[in-house]
């Protein structure tokens, strides 16, 4: 039988089953507890650029987001928020490599390249990652595409429907 008990916090109650009887139990969740919790990274297709894919991290702290959007402002939109460019800035950021007709680009110096790299911001004719991430995809309804699926890879996509289909 299953008894509730006060956990350490007094706003939450647990319930103690097999803990008491099973040490392994305890020993499993410590060891479950200690492990690393991290999304995996998400390829995207270029879709106006049908052999080039990238590589994205989607593991994306909160504040991270919030710096991203002051970097976004612009007084002249009505909200006083550029989207395209809040985009264009997440892919930039995210982007860890550029896969290329099946094969992962690496530049001069042996590491994958991004839109950080300088190789490939020559190749796309500019100097700054958001211009380069504007040329790359090359239409703003792409580029906000992607982003959105970098936040839903990186678990920004709350939907009732999950939180309702949850197993527990």
């Amino acid at each position: 039988m299953a008894r509730t008990i006060n956990a350490v916090d007094p706003d939450i109650s647990s319930t103690e089953e097999e803990s008491t009887k099973s040490p392994s139990i305890m020993s499993a969740l410590r060891e479950e507890l200690k492990k690393k919790v991290k999304n995996e990274p998400v390829t995207l297709k270029v879709i106006s650029r049908e052999d080039t894919a990238i590589r994205f991290d989607t593991n994306i702290e909160a504040g991270l987001v919030q710096q991203w959007r002051k970097r976004s402002s612009d007084k002249s939109m009505p909200d006083g928020f550029d989207p395209v460019k809040f985009a264009c800035i997440v892919i930039a950021n995210q982007a860890e490599g550029v896969v290329h007709k099946g094969k992962e680009a690496v530049g001069n110096n042996g590491e994958y390249i991004n839109f950080k790299n300088t190789e490939l911001l020559e190749m796309l004719g500019t100097d700054r990652a958001v211009d380069a991430v504007r040329t790359m995809y090359g239409v703003d309804g792409h580029i906000l595409q992607t982003a959105e699926k970098i936040f839903v890879a990186a678990g920004y996509d709350a939907d009732e429907s999950d939180i309702e289909n949850d197993p527990f």
